[in-house]
């Protein structure tokens, strides 16, 4: 065998695609949870109200120890019990600093 293959045989594999940098963006850093303002209180019920059951969206919530980002489809937005589903995860309304989406920014 060539030194050239032989060398190919030992190179770095990442067995899992994409999984280092999924930990990158699921890092949270501790961090109080930061007061809402009237104005964002207003402008966060404006995109949820324009939020559509299976619409791609990306919300930066507070988890407990900081805030973190999720990204995905809209499953339910719950005004009766103030939560907010991205695919499996429920968020409460309470918890959460900003919402995108490409149907927010079509109406703000």
């Amino acid at each position: 065998m060539a030194d050239l293959n032989r060398a190919k045989q030992f190179m770095a594999f990442a067995a899992l695609k994409g999984y280092d940098e999924l930990i990158r963006e699921r890092t949270v850093i501790p961090e109080p949870k930061r007061p809402l303002s009237e104005d964002r209180m207003d402008m966060l019920s404006k995109k949820l109200c324009s939020l559509k059951r299976g619409t791609m969206a990306e919300v930066e919530y507070f988890c407990g120890k900081g805030y973190t980002r999720i990204e995905g489809l809209v499953a339910n937005v719950d005004a009766t019990f103030r939560n907010l589903v991205i695919v499996r995860t429920r968020i409460p309304f309470d918890d959460i600093w900003d919402i995108f989406s490409e149907s927010i920014r079509d109406l703000l």
